[in-house]
């Protein structure tokens, strides 16, 4: 029954404060637990050994404290995206508790398993502390001295775990100021933002405003403007409609008027085009259209024109003059084509008739020479060529027994990757093919 009225006034503490106080007030109550069995911990070491168990944890001391404020601050940090939200994503009460036990049941956990080890530590340095002591305790000079070494040694190791404990502390706290910098200046970026947001929110409102006073200074002015457009249809049309159709009728009768009179005029005649000032032709006779009317006088010349050419009547002049230049322009190159064969064919006649009977003999005894000269220079040159071919094939078939003796062997086909003068089996392969080909032909020309 104690239980539930427990629960019940925790129900009723979280109905009645924020999770974060809470959360924040329970983290400061179980630091405030560990830290009174620390003391009471340290209170029972008198000796040595438990001196420095407590400065062990001491070491210790301030990851676990960096461990708890990053539960809390994570746990704040929670607390905040919850309330920001909204209060209706907030867990439980019964969760947050179980979950604050659980936390603190695994600090505890871990707490007597740091504790157990420190006690089996502190227990075996007194245990050592002792058989050195008893090993030095014979009153000797050397004794004395050895143990004050001893003695000096095991403060210096007290004095370097202090201040390593210490220096890891200033670590931990120079990254706390450091986020907490990287914090502020975030807070300090946001406020900036808002004070932005909040000057152009402040500017958009005393633009809307100037919209506003613009917007009601025109609907007063078309209120006032239609005011007098209306006064002025009363006064000054409203009361003098017969006028109105008086006017409009004698409007109309001098539309008709006209009308008849421009039914009687021929519209050719006056569309005239005066050219250099003083002849007038009509227009019709500058169209280009003129020229495909039969009853045009140059009709039967313009039609035999498009026939040569070969055009339809439909094209405009502007296609005849294309293709007339260009009937040119071949016509200039067929005349320069003909006048050069005229020139080349006069002069091949000219060195026709101006040459005299060729002498055969001479012509013979150069031909002769040339053949002589010809022999001897080709034939060391093919003797040559056959004897390197002949090398070739023996190198080729001692090239080819050596390639099917490693090809027969059982390890060539488990290392495909394998390069040899940077190609591989297979390009290997196609090169012997490629040259054993080329080899063929050229032995198949020579025959």
């Amino acid at each position: 029954m104690a239980h539930h009225q427990w629960l019940s006034e925790g129900e009723k503490l979280w109905s009645s404060y924020p999770p974060n106080h809470i959360v924040s007030s329970l983290e400061h109550l179980t630091l405030e637990g560990t830290r009174d069995l620390r003391q009471l911990q340290s209170s029972l070491a008198a000796d040595p050994a438990e001196t420095s168990c407590s400065v062990s944890e001491a070491m210790s001391d301030p990851r676990e404290t960096s461990e708890d404020q990053e539960n809390s601050k994570r746990a704040r940090l929670q607390c905040g995206d919850g309330r920001s939200d909204s209060f209706t994503r907030l867990p439980s009460y019964s969760c947050l508790i179980q979950e604050g036990w659980a936390e603190t049941a695994a600090v505890a956990s871990q707490l007597c398993n740091v504790q157990r080890q420190s006690r089996d530590l502190s227990a075996r340095l007194a245990d050592k502390i002792q058989e050195v002591h008893q090993t030095l305790s014979d009153g000797s000079e050397l004794s004395v001295l050895s143990r004050a070494a001893f003695d000096a040694e095991l403060r210096l190791v007290l004095l370097r775990g202090c201040q390593d404990a210490l220096l890891q502390e200033c670590r931990t706290l120079q990254a706390e100021a450091a986020d907490r910098r990287q914090g502020m200046k975030f807070l300090q970026q946001q406020q900036q933002n808002i004070q932005d947001s909040f000057l152009l929110l402040e500017k958009k409102q005393e633009q809307i405003q100037v919209l506003i006073k613009a917007t009601s200074f025109s609907k007063a002015q078309v209120r006032h403007n239609s005011g007098e457009v209306q006064k002025f249809v009363q006064e000054r049309l409203l009361l003098r409609p017969l006028e109105v159709v008086q006017e409009s009728q004698r409007l109309q009768d001098s539309v008709m008027k006209d009308l008849n009179h421009f039914t009687a005029i021929s519209l050719p005649t006056l569309q005239k085009v005066t050219l250099h000032g003083v002849h007038q032709i009509p227009t019709q006779e500058l169209s280009i259209n003129r020229l495909s009317n039969p009853s045009f006088h140059l009709y039967p010349i313009y039609k035999a024109l498009y026939s040569s050419i070969g055009l339809s009547l439909y094209k405009t002049p502007e296609s005849i003059l294309q293709h007339v230049a260009d009937v040119k322009k071949h016509l200039l190159f067929l005349r320069a084509q003909l006048c050069s064969r005229s020139q080349a064919t006069n002069k091949i006649h000219k060195q026709l008739r101006e040459s005299q009977t060729p002498d055969i003999n001479t012509l013979l005894d150069l031909l002769s020479a040339h053949y002589a000269q010809q022999t001897d220079q080709l034939v060391p040159k093919l003797q040559q060529i056959i004897e390197q071919c002949q090398k070739s094939q023996e190198y080729g078939k001692e090239v080819q027994a050596a390639v099917n003796d490693w090809w027969e062997q059982p390890a060539q086909q488990c290392l495909p990757w394998e390069q040899r003068g940077g190609q591989t089996l297979q390009q290997w392969r196609d090169r012997w093919t490629v040259a054993v080909t080329a080899l063929q032909r050229a032995s198949g020309g020579r025959s």
